[in-house]
């Protein structure tokens, strides 16, 4: 039943394997699910070490693909593998709207993208190729 998943404890995660996160606390919250999709990366000793993957329903809107935070991640990571000695640390996007105004032109049409900024582990003197590269993809 996906409106009502089986739920684990900290003990019953398999590495690999991803899971939504979900709270119980003293406070009132009683199995509150977060919506955070994560994936259990290893374990410190009986602990299980996690990293986010995406933000269920959210999704990437400029000019109506829905694109997930997910597919945008995959993309960035294997972007990023291409790139010698370089490794994705973090990102961050956000939807960016412009109107195209070239020569004052009140008529043109809009030009929508994605703004997409990323921190690299390692790229030192290779920013300038990193850049480069990008432009020819």
């Amino acid at each position: 039943d996906e409106n009502q998943p089986d739920t684990l404890f900290l003990d019953q995660v398999e590495v690999g394997e991803t899971y939504e996160m979900v709270i119980t606390n003293i406070s009132g919250l009683y199995r509150y699910r977060f919506g955070d999709v994560i994936r259990v990366v290893r374990f410190h000793n009986q602990c299980p070490v996690v990293e986010f993957l995406y933000r269920q329903g959210q999704l990437l809107n400029v000019h109506g693909e829905k694109t997930s935070e997910d597919v945008l991640y995959k993309a960035l990571v294997e972007t990023a593998s291409d790139w010698p000695n370089v490794k994705l640390v973090d990102y961050t996007c956000a939807e960016s709207v412009m109107l195209n105004s070239r020569y004052g032109n009140s008529n043109a049409s809009p030009s929508q993208f994605y703004l997409i900024f990323i921190e690299l582990e390692g790229a030192g003197t290779n920013s300038h190729k990193l850049t480069q590269t990008q432009k020819n993809r």
